[in-house]
């Protein structure tokens, strides 16, 4: 046997884009934690992640050979986006790509942000999209667009909600690719108290809000079976193995 050691192979080059992702119970069954690590990292990412300190599950130790950076936080409010700054902050790339615990990019959407500086000076939006937990069909009120791949230097959060952006320097584009979102997964009970916690959220920055509260809807799909539709139109961006 020589004296070599076998290196990863993302070691070899110096990742333009980080991968950032705010953490609490990464390991629960809903969330995508070390797989989301794992598959920034074929794709030749950083990763930045923002660890809750009430996390109690062993996230870490799963996960710590595929964290460049770790940020440990405390997070007493409903909206993550308050905590973000501090998170990314510690990324050491000039693109970001903010992904959270119970989401998953397709591998298109991968591709591109692996690629995001080649595709013009743009706060990008995923096509984000829930599928309900049998992926029979996806969850019509959480079929959205959010701003999630930028320049560092291009927006901070205030808290608040996802869109609540400061020091916005850069346009937002929407993108086809997709992320899905596996939050309706969750529990019943947690989601419903979710719903609680962002109504109470909601009374207090109401002024950001000109509309009513929509969390119960949000989180509690099986009280609206209508509200669905077909995932075929999707398919390609099926993760794998429901291709």
């Amino acid at each position: 046997m020589g004296g070599n050691t076998p290196t990863q192979p993302w070691r070899n080059v110096k990742p333009k884009v980080s991968l950032i992702v705010p953490v609490i119970n990464g390991l629960a069954p809903h969330k995508t934690v070390p797989r989301l690590f794992k598959e920034a990292k074929e794709h030749g990412l950083a990763t930045v992640m923002g660890l809750d300190r009430d996390t109690t599950d062993g996230t870490l130790e799963a996960t710590r050979h595929l964290v460049d950076h770790l940020v440990p936080f405390d997070c007493d409010v409903c909206y993550i986006e308050g905590n973000m700054n501090e998170i990314a902050d510690a990324a050491e790339t000039e693109w970001g790509f903010w992904v959270c615990d119970d989401e998953l990019p397709s591998e298109q959407l991968w591709q591109f942000a692996a690629n995001i500086y080649k595709h013009g000076p743009y706060i990008h939006r995923p096509h984000m999209l829930a599928p309900l937990p049998d992926w029979t069909a996806s969850y019509k009120p959480l079929n959205t667009y959010q701003p999630r791949l930028f320049r560092m230097d291009s927006i901070r959060w205030t808290g608040g909600g996802m869109d609540r952006l400061v020091n916005e320097s850069l346009p937002e584009r929407n993108i086809p690719e997709v992320l899905w979102h596996f939050n309706i997964w969750a529990s019943r009970e947690s989601r419903e108290e979710k719903v609680r916690l962002h109504e109470a959220a909601w009374q207090e920055a109401w002024q950001y809000h000109p509309w009513p509260p929509s969390s119960n809807k949000a989180y509690l799909w099986e009280d609206y079976p209508a509200d669905v539709e077909s995932l075929e139109s999707y398919r390609e961006y099926l993760p794998d193995p429901l291709k």
